[in-house]
């Protein structure tokens, strides 16, 4: 394997990483912005090195073994570019549209992000939602979807005034596990998941739009009210579709051709004598594969093996929207964020991930 990777030293719950910016939740609740470019300076001498962690698209043209570098917290200072508070622990946490979304007992509140100059807009946070939530998805066009617990999955369209775009669609269905596809949403609950389709994605067009059309286009529309469940846990990235059963993985290749949802499905069997999946926590997909979290250890399941990637995580995460970033994996450890970029011949799972070409971000 040949990964670079980023151990920085702190007591964090949560990360993300977006658009050349790196936001770590600390236990208390503080929100830290560090610019990442300039964090990677701090260790990482070779500027391809420092150009591929920013940009999975570019080529590195040498192998190289796995490559390791720490960072204290009283190292990177100096590439903070601006800090606020939250009043709750956050059960998870994305950011659309320069919002930042946090999910919790109290419920999701929204922060701005002034992306122009790197700050928070303090003025301009709000709660779009006062009840309990637990995972958020977010997707281009459509806007955020909070997975509540038995109160269903709340779907709401936000623009970046924190301006509602149109009134809140609720689907009665109880999760705590959630997530988009192209043109999916895939909702998990009690070892059944379910799948939505929604109406393709507007084009380049919406682009054109102005405000008003902008907030009259219902991209939380159902497609022809369609839905499929199916027994196990399921994952989308891009328009592929997961579904996995103790040691047996469905691999669906959606198309959406004149308005009827097909599913093209191969099955991938799991051989691996060291580690069991007839009992899981969650999984998600990256451009190197998929990891799956069994409660007390971290797997990565790729075209060439299985291995265990940690153990005893606070919290992890992949990013299989974000074009620059998808080969990224974020583990919080107990003293620190563990952040691993995958390369070479690990960058691209065929079997069980996504390629960055094929991101609708």
């Amino acid at each position: 394997m040949n990964s670079i990777n980023l151990k920085i030293e702190g007591d964090y719950v949560n990360s993300f990483i977006y658009s050349g910016l790196l936001f770590l939740v600390k236990n208390g609740g503080e929100v830290i912005i560090f610019d990442w470019r300039r964090l990677l300076n701090k260790k990482i001498k070779k500027r391809e090195y420092r150009e591929f962690a920013n940009n999975c698209s570019i080529t590195i043209k040498e192998d190289f073994e796995d490559i390791a570098f720490d960072l204290e917290e009283n190292e990177i200072s100096d590439c903070t570019l601006d800090k606020t508070f939250l009043n709750f622990w956050p059960s998870d946490f994305v950011i659309y549209s320069n919002v930042l979304y946090f999910s919790g007992q109290s419920g999701v509140e929204a922060i701005a992000l002034d992306f122009n100059n790197k700050k928070f807009i303090e003025g301009n946070r709000k709660f779009i939602y006062s009840n309990r939530a637990y995972k958020l998805a977010s997707a281009k066009h459509r806007g955020i979807a909070i997975a509540a617990g038995i109160n269903g999955v709340v779907l709401k369209s936000i623009n970046k005034y924190l301006d509602d775009i149109t009134p809140p669609k609720l689907l009665e269905k109880n999760s705590i596990d959630i997530e988009w596809g192209t043109s999916t949403l895939v909702i998990n609950s009690d070892f059944v998941s379910s799948v939505d389709f929604f109406e393709k994605m507007p084009n380049a067009d919406f682009e054109k739009m102005n405000r008003t059309e902008k907030e009259s286009y219902n991209a939380l529309k159902i497609s022809r009210s369609l839905e499929r469940e199916m027994p196990g846990y399921s994952w989308s990235v891009g328009n592929r579709l997961f579904n996995m059963n103790e040691s047996n993985v469905r691999r669906s290749v959606i198309s959406q051709e004149e308005g009827d949802e097909k599913f093209k499905v191969k099955e991938v069997k799991i051989k691996s004598e060291y580690y069991s999946f007839d009992n899981f926590d969650s999984a998600r997909s990256g451009s190197f594969g998929c990891v799956v979290d069994l409660y007390d250890r971290l797997i990565l399941m790729n075209d060439y093996e299985i291995r265990e990637l940690g153990r005893d995580l606070t919290k992890w995460k992949v990013f299989p929207r974000a074009k620059n970033y998808v080969n990224h994996l974020h583990m919080i450890e107990d003293d620190c964020l563990n952040i691993k970029i995958f390369a070479r011949r690990d960058m691209i799972s065929r079997k069980f991930g996504i390629s960055p070409s094929n991101i609708d971000a």
